[in-house]
């Protein structure tokens, strides 16, 4: 009874978070302690943040250029690659494919593929 407690809801769009103080245990009784807050900063924003990068190394021309099913695979492999198994301690380099852009190793795109390190 007293202790207050913060839940976290981190969803891939958005993180909330709301603070609750314990009043009785028996029965649970609990009470919003300060104002929930939240944001659109979710790892989504992570994803997008990759598009913009991509379009930035290759051009708005280029990128408009490729497939959709193209981007569609490049944005899949940063996310269910890349970005789920990135740590802090990575010390690996990751690559994704980029079906339809053209090499520019100035920018470590070879054969298709960006590596990113």
């Amino acid at each position: 009874v007293g202790d207050a407690f913060v839940v976290c809801d981190a969803g891939g769009g958005t993180v909330d978070f709301i603070s609750y103080k314990v009043n009785n245990l028996k029965p649970l009784e609990i009470e919003e302690c300060a104002v929930g807050d939240g944001g659109l900063c979710g790892s989504v924003c992570l994803d997008i943040a990759f598009e913009k990068y991509i379009k930035t190394l290759v051009g708005e021309s280029q990128y408009n250029r490729l497939k959709d099913r193209d981007k569609k695979k490049m944005l899949l492999n940063f996310e269910y690659g890349v970005k789920r198994a990135f740590t802090v301690e990575s010390t690996e380099d990751y690559s994704v494919d980029l079906r339809g852009v053209e090499d520019n190793e100035a920018e470590k795109i070879i054969d298709e593929t960006i590596s990113l390190d």
